[in-house]
């Protein structure tokens, strides 16, 4: 997954779209401005409704371990508790105060683990195809995604977008759950954190 394969525009004038297979996706979507030429477009905006989260959002414990506080979150998406720490250790070979890296994070989303109540389950992660148009049919399931721009992990939650009966879809905001301390916890990305997305990794979580 890189950029240009993720994005699909943010913010007024954005020229970048996504194409959809679907005429419209599901969702919570407004009324289509519908045009002379039959050429119709509407608002939608999909996400993860708070009473689906199953997780109080995780800060992260050390300077560098957002990406261990984002892999807490996404398995207690699915009812997996896991601490920072194991994580960490298990990446680096000990408890340090590191950065997770792309690769990194992939291995650690896809292996299997043993939860704090003893449940054993298997997680894989997937970033080959990570892009606006899963994104939003991930959401739509309520599963979430990590997402990495500018040296910084958050868990995108969800996404508002603009979508054709042409099947094009653009993006114009996307939220967040947010691992720093000093940032609120659920937060839209800045234009120039969603056009500096440079990782977004799709996962899902079984009993093993």
């Amino acid at each position: 997954m890189n950029r240009r394969q993720f994005l699909a525009g943010l913010g007024a004038g954005a020229v970048g779209v996504a194409m959809a297979p679907a005429a419209f996706a599901a969702g919570e979507c407004s009324a289509p401005l519908v045009y002379p030429n039959g050429y119709a477009i509407r608002n939608c905006t999909v996400g993860i409704r708070s009473d689906v989260l199953r997780f109080v959002a995780a800060r992260q414990k050390s300077s560098q371990w957002c990406w261990a506080a984002c892999i807490q979150m996404m398995f207690r998406v699915y009812g997996y508790n896991l601490p920072q720490e194991l994580l960490v250790e298990q990446t680096w070979g000990r408890l340090v105060d590191m950065p997770g890296y792309p690769d990194q994070i992939l291995r650690a989303l896809n292996r299997t683990y043993v939860d704090l109540s003893g449940r054993r389950f298997t997680a894989v992660g997937d970033a080959v195809t990570a892009n606006v148009n899963t994104a939003i049919n991930d959401l739509s399931g309520n599963s979430p995604l990590i997402v990495g721009a500018l040296g910084h992990a958050t868990v995108l939650t969800a996404l508002s977008y603009t979508e054709s009966n042409a099947g094009e879809r653009q993006v114009t905001q996307a939220t967040v759950r947010d691992p720093w301390p000093m940032s609120p916890s659920r937060r839209v990305l800045s234009p120039q954190e969603w056009y500096n997305i440079n990782f977004a990794a799709r996962i899902r979580c079984y009993p093993a």
